[in-house]
């Protein structure tokens, strides 16, 4: 065909499958591909972050940040519509995906939400009593941060800054265990 060129194809080509490939150990090379392809984004998007992250703090004088949540104009949530599971019982939550104090950081989250202008003490006083009244709670295992807020009407897509994600064990087709993985972040 005229004005037609495969190079940039070609390349995603050698990119995407040739060096995925010659990274697995050419045994059941599907899943070690997509496993390397993976890492190899979240590398990039990491760069991506540390560069921009590089260049704000050039441009703005060092300001010491108030401890607590993120300003609501600094990242937006991008998650699912619907939880990757429904119920999780608070025992399961201990049990596989190693939350050991949850309800005690609800408790406290629950807490300060409900009385931000109460003191630390009154605070823990407060959490140590409080009844929480329901013993399930849907559970996300991906949520992407991005600097604009996601809409979801329109096509143009926002720059994923951030993501956090848990995968729980589970067998691959070998029915080899493949172990827990939770990225540990700090709210």
């Amino acid at each position: 065909m005229d004005n037609y060129n495969t190079e940039q194809s070609e390349h995603l080509h050698i990119d995407f499958a040739k060096n995925a490939y010659h990274t697995s150990n050419h045994k059941d090379e599907y899943p070690q591909m997509m496993l390397w392809l993976e890492r190899h984004e979240k590398v990039q998007q990491h760069a991506k972050f540390v560069k921009w992250r590089w260049q704000d703090h050039q441009e703005i004088p060092q300001v010491r940040m108030p401890i607590g949540p993120l300003c609501a104009q600094t990242l937006h949530i991008m998650m699912a519509r619907n939880p990757s599971i429904k119920n999780v019982a608070f025992n399961i939550l201990t049990q596989r995906y190693g939350a050991i104090s949850f309800l005690d950081a609800l408790a406290d989250f629950l807490t300060q939400v409900n009385n931000p202008r109460m003191s630390e003490n009154a605070l823990c006083s407060q959490a140590s009593n409080l009844l929480i009244t329901f013993s399930s709670i849907p559970v996300f295992h991906k949520i992407k941060f991005t600097a604009s807020p996601s809409t979801s009407n329109l096509l143009e897509e926002s720059e994923v800054l951030d993501s956090i994600q848990a995968q729980l064990e589970q067998r691959d087709a070998s029915e080899q265990i493949i172990p827990a993985h939770f990225d540990t972040i700090l709210v």
